[in-house]
């Protein structure tokens, strides 16, 4: 009986104890971002504005000195360092979180970042508008759908129609600063999307443009029920022609 009442009570114990170990490093993670994030920030100052290459060895490293040691991710078992990412001016500080699992990528050019899981992320560029949604999801407001690469939505009302590749252009800048016709990659991207979840709705054509040019008169588009891309002449890339659009935003 004694031993059945310290298993039952050990089996309550362990989880409750792993919960609090994890809520303890949690507030060990959030705390070091963002320490890592003020001495990049000093390195920066002293390097006639360059940023570190890494977060460990340069800052270490420096001189002055940034951090006395490296800083370790208590939940990253793989890689223990935080994650450093940098383009241009632009960096992102990030820790796995409780879940082990790296959701953070690289940061872009224009400074944002996209991450999700229970990633704990600090940047001096902008969190990406759709960090955390799923495929499907809501996350430009009401009117744009996530396409599932972390940076591109389509508006519920683009599909306006099977229209030429001048006409489909014209529409999408209409539609405001940044949003154009999906490259030939990004097209394909949707196509999965739409293929394998069902999440991306009103695809009423059976081919849509892409923005990559074949040639000057010609465009790739793709075929929507079987995948295929086409762009020459001959298989109608003709821009004069007419095919269904899906406009695209990149953050």
């Amino acid at each position: 009986m004694v031993v059945s009442i310290i298993a039952i009570l050990m089996g309550i114990s362990i989880p409750r104890l792993k919960g609090m170990r994890d809520e303890a490093n949690v507030t060990k993670a959030k705390r070091e971002v963002k320490a890592l994030q003020a001495a990049v920030e000093s390195y920066r100052m002293n390097h006639a504005n360059t940023l570190p290459t890494t977060i460990t060895t340069d800052l270490t490293g420096a001189s002055p000195k940034m951090i006395s040691a490296v800083l370790p991710d208590p939940f990253n078992s793989t890689d223990p360092t935080y994650q450093y990412s940098r383009n241009g001016s632009y960096y992102a500080i990030s820790s796995v979180g409780p879940d082990g699992v790296d959701a953070t990528e690289d940061i872009r050019s224009t400074g944002y970042v996209y991450f999700s899981g229970d990633d704990m992320v600090v940047t001096n560029g902008t969190p990406d508008p759709c960090s955390g949604k799923a495929i499907g999801e809501a996350c430009d407001g009401v009117t744009a759908v996530y396409a599932g690469s972390g940076y591109m939505t389509i508006p519920a009302d683009a599909n306006i129609g099977s229209v030429s590749w001048y006409d489909g252009v014209d529409y999408c800048n209409s539609l405001g600063s940044g949003w154009r016709l999906p490259t030939k990659d990004e097209l394909n991207d949707i196509l999965w999307v739409n293929s394998n979840t069902g999440s991306l709705v009103g695809f009423e054509w059976d081919c849509y443009w892409s923005s990559t040019d074949y040639d000057a008169d010609n465009a790739w588009y793709q075929d929507f029920p079987d995948g295929d891309q086409w762009g020459s002449p001959e298989d109608g890339g003709d821009k004069t022609t007419s095919a269904g659009i899906r406009c695209v935003r990149s953050y």
